[in-house]
């Protein structure tokens, strides 16, 4: 299941680095949208109230199951308690002392930031396409047809060969008998 949030207490100091991840996948048939294995019954309630959701209204909501594009943000939090000194309390003398209290633990640093000015795209492509399939089948059918066609050649000279040997042969056979009488 998605990570929904993170807690954040009073007089702690969290710094939050942020990932953004593209993903592209391929529609049926050359892909799913759904990279969970196995069945549950949690898994299928999910999915067909997404589907139903998608059906009425043709979006869905963030916890649902994956589309064919979809854009996650993968968060990394570390927080310490505040320390006095990290507090700038010049900025805070504007304010009235009744209203403001400065004691560290009623305060929180939040820092947010992006872990590099770069996102991560993850697609999938067809490994095979239709048009390399053809010309792999073209290939070898150009190949069996070829290999054909010398066989015949061959097939014809050794015919031929055979032929020609046995005409020598009477040939010969035939000048022996004369030769003899």
């Amino acid at each position: 299941m998605l990570e929904l949030g993170f807690k954040i207490n009073l007089g702690e100091e969290v710094n939050v680095a942020v990932s953004v991840t593209n993903t592209t996948r391929l529609k049926p048939p050359h892909g799913t949208f759904s990279d969970q294995l196995g069945y549950n019954q949690n898994k299928c309630k999910l999915r067909c109230s997404t589907e139903r959701i998608i059906k009425l209204c043709g979006c869905r909501l963030i916890f649902m199951e994956a589309m064919c594009n979809e854009i996650t943000y993968q968060t990394s939090v570390t927080g310490s308690k505040i320390a006095s000194m990290d507090l700038n309390y010049d900025y805070f003398k504007n304010f009235e002392e009744k209203s403001l209290d400065f004691n560290p633990n009623n305060f929180l640093l939040l820092r947010v930031y992006l872990t590099n000015m770069q996102s991560t795209k993850i697609s999938t492509v067809k490994a095979y396409s239709e048009m390399a399939l053809l010309s792999d089948l073209g290939g070898a059918l150009a190949l069996i047809l070829g290999s054909t066609f010398l066989t015949v050649a061959q097939i014809f000279d050794l015919i031929w060969n055979f032929c020609y040997y046995i005409y020598a042969k009477k040939k010969k056979s035939a000048e022996i008998q004369i030769m003899k009488n």
